[in-house]
């Protein structure tokens, strides 16, 4: 069934043209940073963005000219089949077709550079096809061109849209109020084990998920008249958000909407990251800020999802522990004295070049 629908919307393709400027993004969340990167660079066009469910906008969406529309509905089919250019960032439909791209131009940006293994790398049959996809160094062009399968030529070495969020300074008032209210603000990003959204599967210690002591935790942090933004996975099946304590914050994406704010606009302010096998940490690099990264499972996440590379032979940018109580023994201050690294590695360029996907 798949290969007959596909066929048949490449023969729409094929004998039709694309509606110049007009361009379709897609990516999971609905709306997330690649899209609040990219959109400043798209305001002279006509931009589509296909959602997979209903709810509102985000309230930043509010400045820019677009439309919203069902990813499932016909009106979405007809702006996929009529767009000039398509983003995504997970994939647009399975069977989809890829013209050529004088006719339709097709670009992974996808969700972040791989330290977990993606693709043909994860043992994949298939993966979404596209024309262009972007890398952030030459170290993780080649693990893309793997992953997905395309030519070196065919993957562009730029900054993501997302890290010109990273980068920026926020005029966000909540941000800037946290600020200056904590001489420390930290942001914790744990990956999922367990999905049962997406991609549905389970890694490592598939029982594994954040079950700590919360009030120890917390005390941890008042102490230190720090803050914990902690952000669960959004393909995390068993993460507990019904959490409140002093100093804890738990982000979703619409608390993050009430404030007027997104992830990557939320690091911007931060001091340090925790994080396990989040590829967050790679853009993260670009700070130079203190990365820590609290590895429970770290041997059985390897033999179930595997990593890209080998980080014995690139080790990861910051400090390694077992548990978080190892970490809550160390005070934040010794937390935030790290050894310089080179993030070259990661990062070949700070800004997104919008100029090299013409």
């Amino acid at each position: 069934m798949n290969k007959l629908i596909s066929f048949f919307l490449k023969s729409i393709l094929i004998v039709t043209s694309g509606i110049r400027n007009r361009i379709v993004y897609l990516s999971f969340p609905d709306y997330d940073d690649m899209l609040r990167g990219l959109l400043p660079h798209l305001k002279k066009m006509e931009v589509i963005i296909l959602v997979s469910k209903d709810g509102s906008t985000p309230l930043w969406l509010d400045e820019y000219n677009v439309k919203v529309v069902d990813k499932k509905s016909i009106k979405g089919f007809y702006y996929l089949l009529s767009a000039q250019v398509i983003y995504f960032t997970h994939g647009i439909y399975s069977f989809y077709p890829k013209v050529n791209a004088k006719r339709q131009k097709i670009i992974n940006l996808w969700h972040g550079m791989p330290l977990k293994n993606i693709g043909y790398l994860d043992g994949k049959t298939s993966v979404p096809d596209c024309h262009y996809c972007l890398a952030t160094s030459d170290f993780f062009a080649d693990l893309m061109s793997k992953a997905f399968g395309l030519s070196l030529d065919d993957v562009i070495v730029s900054g993501l849209p997302r890290n010109d969020l990273l980068m920026k300074e926020t005029k966000n008032d909540y941000l800037l109020a946290l600020k200056n209210k904590y001489s420390t603000v930290v942001c914790w990003l744990p990956t999922y084990r367990k999905s049962n959204i997406g991609d549905i599967r389970s890694d490592g210690k598939s029982d594994y998920n954040i079950k700590y002591n919360w009030m120890i935790i917390n005390e941890y942090y008042k102490r230190q008249n720090a803050i914990l933004i902690l952000k669960p996975h959004p393909m995390d099946a068993d993460i507990n958000t019904n959490i409140d304590f002093s100093n804890i914050i738990i982000l979703t994406e619409d608390s993050m909407n009430d404030v007027n704010t997104s992830l990557y606009e939320v690091l911007s302010i931060t001091d340090m990251l925790w994080t396990d096998y989040s590829s967050v940490f790679i853009d993260y690099a670009l700070t130079n800020k203190p990365i820590v990264f609290i590895s429970p499972d770290i041997s059985e996440y390897k033999a179930s999802r595997g990593f890209a590379y080998d980080t014995d032979i690139y080790p990861l940018p910051g400090r390694s522990f077992k548990d978080v109580n190892e970490v809550l023994s160390c005070s934040l201050r010794e937390l935030s004295i790290s050894s310089n690294y080179d993030n070259s590695l990661y990062q070949k360029y700070k800004i997104f070049n919008f100029e090299a996907l013409k």
